[in-house]
């Protein structure tokens, strides 16, 4: 397994800024991935890539993997909220705006929930997603559980743990999960046939 981690800087939840001047999710998607993919020995395909994030990082890993899932065919959200972005937008608050900008569009675009519905033949049985919250980490805590319901009533198939009396902490996570940290990543790509070429 090869491990890439791109820099996504203090706030740009991994979505491209209107203006231009933080584009994360080109740097992600059309940059360094293709970038890795000509460089290093990887299998360069979905099969054999997967995304996953803590906090920030969680938070912009899920609606990339709702927005190219076929890119991945495994997302592990550690504790990163899981937004209605399109439930946001508001074009008289600056501190909505700044970032993603005064047009909607945006807003839907780079919403999860919407993502997921939009991509679900492409989701469902073909991407495999964990997530885990720690259950004192209220700021994240309650978009998890939001998008854990959404992904039942989708039907789509996934691990959800609530880590009993963790805030946000990811060395503490780590720790304490160490032994498997890698496992659901490494039967992904098992299930995928990535393992098998």
């Amino acid at each position: 397994m090869i491990m890439a981690m791109p820099n996504g800087g203090t706030a740009t939840l991994y979505e491209d800024s209107y203006d231009g001047k933080w584009p994360a999710e080109t740097l992600v998607i059309r940059e360094f991935i293709p970038f890795i993919d000509q460089n290093y020995r990887t299998i360069a395909m979905r099969a054999g890539r997967a995304i996953e994030g803590f906090s920030m990082g969680g938070r912009g890993s899920t609606p990339l993997a709702m927005k190219y899932p076929e890119l991945f065919c495994s997302l592990f959200d550690q504790s990163g909220n899981v937004m209605h972005t399109s439930q946001e937008f508001n074009p008289s608050d600056p501190a909505i705006t700044w970032y993603l900008g005064p047009d909607k569009q945006r807003y839907i675009d780079d919403d999860a929930y919407l993502l997921l519905k939009k991509n679900l033949d492409k989701i469902k049985g073909r991407m495999r997603i964990q997530i885990w919250c720690g259950t004192k980490d209220p700021q994240h805590l309650g978009t998890v559980r939001e998008f854990h319901q959404a992904l039942l009533e989708a039907g789509v198939d996934h691990t959800y743990m609530e880590i009993e009396g963790l805030a946000q902490d990811r060395k503490g996570m780590v720790t304490q999960f160490s032994r498997i940290w890698f496992d659901y990543h490494v039967e992904s790509f098992r299930r995928s046939g990535a393992l098998a070429r």
